[in-house]
């Protein structure tokens, strides 16, 4: 039994067959919970494989297998930030809050989401092993056209359980309900938190020094560093308020999070059927744009952001109309098609500032990554204290580190002289039916 980092006794085991079987008899034998592999594998969780061994009703043998995510311990300042923004529990708050939506609206679909089976705070959580029925993690962060659409189409699902929840609320209460009103503990912000003392606040800080730093490598094109690094500046105030929900659109249960990684693709005969999201870490109360944005800026080149994001987007509301009108509701009547425009061009700033701001330390190479994050102190400081230095050498020995914090700061530049009106939404017209 693994022990590092985690209480899991023989008594959640039998939890977990208590989902996994229902009232099937079943006898336990043997079980080993063990991590996936020797790398941290999550930026603030580990990941760990749990294998049962039972008899089952037939009098048969099985071993089962099931995901297991715990919080790091090897990562100690890692393990306080998880729990100072309550970023684990939040995670196990959602899987029960899909349970909520399940005995409220069963018609509701959440196969976008993996099956749960059990959890304890600040713990761990047991999920389905989604390797198991086919599922895969993509390679790299950049998604094509086909994957793309369809994380879309499960982002949609994703928000209609959280719209239809709240609509099902509301006529039974007799009046508009909002989930703020039994969940907003666990919609809290986890990164963009004004408090000095608070671990996401240092991260933010600490990153948006690491840009300001960059900023002096790149050349002056349309500012002077100096007017780069003050509207830098301004942008991270404002995205400390662009975090919250919405007072002017609809808000859903919002991911915070959504990119290739956030997602597992399923494949039959090697044509891919559909996917799952998961990783609900930084979840807030958000308009649905800001997943899709998002989920679109984090997974294309700045070439087919500028080509294909309208399109993108649009095809995000299709899915979202199909999806609410499964339960007759009208989209006009939750986010009209100018809102949804509205609200994407609100979201394309603080989007993109947070890509840039959370890759500065994860763009350089997957050997470099490797080495800090085994040095406790070492990734410590650089995430939460000054990393200045360190970017400035991985700018100048990492190409890969150099050409996408170029690409992501040329991209806030030009945000920022067109008075954060994105060039993403200046594209020519487009027919959706061909896309």
């Amino acid at each position: 039994m693994y022990q590092k980092n985690v209480d899991f006794t023989e008594n959640d085991c039998k939890i977990v067959l208590g989902k996994y079987y229902g009232d099937k008899p079943v006898k336990l034998i043997n079980f080993k919970l063990a991590p996936i592999s020797d790398e941290i594998n999550g930026f603030m969780g580990e990941h760990l494989r749990l294998k049962l061994e039972v008899v089952n009703e037939a009098n048969e043998t099985e071993i089962i297998q099931f995901f297991v995510k715990t919080i790091i311990a090897e990562q100690e300042v890692m393990a306080e930030f998880t729990r100072a923004g309550d970023m684990f529990n939040k995670e196990i708050y959602w899987y029960e809050f899909l349970n909520d939506v399940k005995q409220e609206c069963p018609d509701v679909d959440i196969s976008f989401s993996p099956k749960y089976y059990c959890s304890r705070e600040n713990d761990f959580i047991v999920l389905e092993d989604l390797c198991l029925s086919g599922c895969k993690m993509p390679q790299g962060f950049i998604l094509d056209k086909d994957h793309l659409k369809m994380a879309l189409k499960s982002i949609a699902k994703y928000h209609t359980a959280s719209i239809i929840y709240e609509e099902v609320k509301s006529k039974k209460l007799g009046r508009r309900y909002s989930l703020l009103e039994d969940y907003g503990k666990y919609l809290q912000e986890s990164m963009y938190r004004k408090d000095e003392n608070y671990l996401g606040y240092k991260y933010i800080r600490c990153a948006l020094k690491a840009l300001q730093t960059l900023v002096d490598l790149l050349p002056e094109v349309g500012l002077t560093s100096e007017e780069f690094k003050e509207r830098l500046e301004i942008l991270t105030d404002q995205a400390f308020e662009d975090s919250k929900p919405s007072s002017i659109f609809r808000n859903v249960w919002s991911n915070g999070d959504l990119w290739a990684k956030n997602i597992m693709f399923k494949y039959e005969n090697d044509v891919l059927i559909n996917c799952k999201v998961f990783d609900f870490q930084l979840q807030r109360y958000n308009p649905p744009a800001h997943d899709a944005v998002f989920m679109v800026y984090e997974s294309t080149t700045k070439c087919e952001r500028r080509r294909y994001s309208k399109q993108y987007l649009a095809y995000y509301y299709q899915e979202l109309s199909s999806e609410l009108g499964k339960f007759g509701l009208d989209i006009n009547n939750i986010v009209n098609k100018e809102d949804f425009n509205k609200s994407c061009k609100l979201a394309m700033p603080v989007i993109k500032l947070s890509k840039t701001l959370y890759r500065s330390l994860h763009a350089m190479s997957e050997e470099t990554y490797r080495k800090i994050t085994r040095e406790p102190d070492l990734y410590a400081k650089l995430t939460f204290e000054d990393r200045t230095e360190f970017v400035t050498n991985l700018f100048k020995t990492e190409k890969c580190y150099k050409e996408e914090m170029t690409t992501l700061l040329e991209d806030l530049r030009d945000l920022l002289i067109n008075k954060n009106i994105a060039p993403e939404f200046t594209t020519v017209e487009y027919n959706l039916a061909e896309f």
